[in-house]
């Protein structure tokens, strides 16, 4: 069985969101991280569908501290930035917020941005949502300059073919540490 390691993880920063960005970093450090998970929302990074803030600062204050921003993600739960979200009239300024969280991504040296494909209502079709989401992704897609490295969550709970796919990356973790160990 694979045995992960402390450098294998990136620490998160939702459980200091009424923290400061200072205090979030300095006890990433002292549990030992060497990569975070950095979400850009209050009060520890500020982005919107025009901008962000400065993502050179904050690489500075992580690498600083010896550690990396492994991953980069931006809020996705606010009904103004769901993804997945019906009203055509609010489609492009999410495109445009994602979009300005690829870009926050590359220069804060994110490998990896996450989302969550949400926005649909629970009486709505589920194909619909998904359709949405399709088509979402495959926007973002065209100007990733993350090489595709965009990863997304679960559309709503439970869905079995989201929970395979995750599986399946686990396995494909799981050989590449197999690989690297003889």
């Amino acid at each position: 069985m694979a045995q992960l390691k402390r450098e294998q993880l990136a620490g998160i920063g939702i459980h200091y969101i009424y923290y400061p960005l200072d205090y979030m970093l300095d006890a990433q450090q002292r549990a030992g991280y060497k990569t975070i998970e950095l979400l850009g929302m209050a009060p520890h990074y500020l982005i919107d569908y025009k901008g962000y803030q400065d993502p050179m600062e904050m690489r500075k204050k992580v690498e600083d501290r010896g550690m990396t921003i492994g991953c980069f993600t931006p809020e996705c739960a606010s009904y103004h930035y769901t993804m997945c979200g019906a009203d055509p009239g609010f489609h492009q300024r999410r495109m445009d917020y994602f979009k300005r969280g690829l870009e926050a991504a590359e220069r804060l040296g994110a490998k990896k941005l996450l989302t969550n494909c949400i926005g649909g209502t629970w009486d709505e079709e589920y194909d619909r949502v998904y359709e949405r989401a399709v088509e979402s992704l495959r926007e973002l897609a065209g100007g990733d300059s993350l090489g595709g490295r965009c990863m997304e969550a679960m559309l709503r709970e439970g869905c079995v073919g989201e929970l395979l796919r995750v599986c399946e990356k686990l396995e494909e973790i799981e050989r590449e540490d197999t690989d690297h160990a003889g």
